[in-house]
């Protein structure tokens, strides 16, 4: 029953979204920033130098 009220709930954010260009619009310029962000984040964050390149690829952890 849970998944059905879920699943309900998906659907009608998904109608009201692609019913409304507008938010459409800027749910995609929200998401395009947020990547952005994102990869720009990690490509300045520094490397973790604490491990070794054998240990970061070892099956052992």
């Amino acid at each position: 029953m849970e998944n059905f009220i879920i699943s309900l709930a998906v659907l009608g954010v998904s109608v009201i979204v692609l019913a409304i260009p507008t938010i459409k619009a800027i749910l995609f310029l929200v998401g395009i920033l947020f990547l952005a962000y994102m990869g720009f984040v990690t490509w300045k964050s520094k490397a973790n130098r604490s491990t070794t390149l054998d240990a970061a690829l070892s099956a052992n952890k």
